[in-house]
């Protein structure tokens, strides 16, 4: 099992996009949950069929440069995926929300989930979900 790492999307990463990145960023199929309200906070999740770090890499620049999601407080991310080796990578990053990619990537294992990628979206509504610290 492999553990690849994957940033949050920046500016200067989508400022640098060719004519051809650009093509293929659009051309990656999401599918939305209904927005779930808790605490305050609003929470979407988007989800893609993903096979290669490359498409997750794709799947998560077009969720973060997409102006209604550009806005959120956190966009966390989980991916999980079999390569032609029949070895799978998987990863996560929490954009802040700790904990949170860790336990949606557990979930994906315990499910044995493979090929997708899915990023949650929260807009924070002042008060604290979870455990505390």
């Amino acid at each position: 099992m492999y553990r690849d790492k994957l940033y949050p999307q920046n500016a200067k990463d989508v400022l640098l996009m060719d004519e051809k990145e650009t093509e293929k960023v659009e051309e990656v199929q999401t599918e939305t949950s209904a927005c779930i309200s808790e605490a305050g906070s609003n929470f979407i999740a988007v989800g893609a069929n993903t096979s290669s770090l490359n498409e997750v890499r794709r799947f998560y620049k077009k969720v973060s440069i997409e102006p209604k999601y550009a806005k959120c407080n956190h966009c966390i991310l989980v991916y999980r995926h079999r390569d032609e080796e029949a070895k799978i990578h998987q990863g996560y990053n929490d954009d802040g929300e700790h904990g949170a990619g860790r336990k949606l990537l557990e979930y994906l294992t315990r499910n044995n989930n493979v090929n997708v990628g899915i990023v949650v979206t929260r807009w924070y509504g002042g008060k604290h979900i979870g455990t505390k610290k």
